[in-house]
């Protein structure tokens, strides 16, 4: 009776599995039917659903995912360089999985690639953080500074160093920073040992924590 169980069970998970990259396909899901399309030809590179599932779902998630770049890149949004660096990433991921699978190439035998593309959008994408960055800035307040900060990591992860995007993540980093002083010496009730719990905190790199000394040191 186990073994027919068993048996029953890996046949039903074989249904299922020839089933979720057409039903992916279907649901208009062309980028991970192409996933699990090439998982399965990993598998089996005869597999029949497997391909034909990836003979329509490949140019179908290509032609979308163009489709999407071309209206982000045409539209009004504020970041829209950055959402064409995702979408192109996209298609280069499919295009890294094909290659990698001797059966899918069979199939689709010249997989697109956008890294010129990626490159160029990547420029772009700095440079939109950047300037939402220095936006930021002007507007002289802790909480913008904060959003200033992470515009220009941004902007340096698009292109590693970028302008003056390090030199600026330090300023916005500085002016969103609130600085404590805690004199570790003072008695309390709860017998704290402020080296373990204020200034070994993390949860907040906005937060930073300093001694008298330190304090008298830096401005000496």
């Amino acid at each position: 009776m186990r073994l027919y169980s068993t048996l029953a069970l890996a046949l039903l998970a074989l249904l299922l599995g020839c089933s979720s990259g057409k039903s992916l396909y279907k649901h208009g899901d062309y980028y991970d039917a192409v996933f699990e399309s090439v998982t399965r030809l990993q598998g089996n590179p005869n597999h029949k659903k497997a391909t034909e599932v990836l003979s329509l779902s490949y140019p179908a998630a290509v032609q979308y995912i163009d489709a999407q770049v071309q209206a982000a890149i045409a539209s009004d949004q504020p970041f829209k360089w950055r959402s064409a660096v995702e979408q192109y990433a996209r298609i280069n991921n499919l295009h890294d999985a094909i290659m990698r699978s001797p059966a899918a190439l069979k199939i689709i035998p010249n997989p697109v690639s956008r890294f010129k593309e990626i490159g160029e959008a990547r420029d772009k994408a700095a440079e939109e953080c950047y300037t939402a960055g220095i936006n930021e800035m002007l507007k002289n307040n802790r909480e913008n500074s904060k959003q200033a900060y992470y515009l220009f990591r941004d902007a340096n992860g698009f292109v590693p160093g970028y302008r003056e995007s390090i030199e600026m993540m330090d300023k916005a980093k500085s002016d969103a920073t609130i600085r404590v002083i805690v004199d570790r010496e003072a008695p309390n009730r709860f017998n704290w040992t402020f080296n373990q719990f204020v200034f070994a905190y993390k949860s907040n790199e906005f937060v930073q924590f300093y001694t008298p000394e330190q304090v008298r040191s830096d401005t000496s």
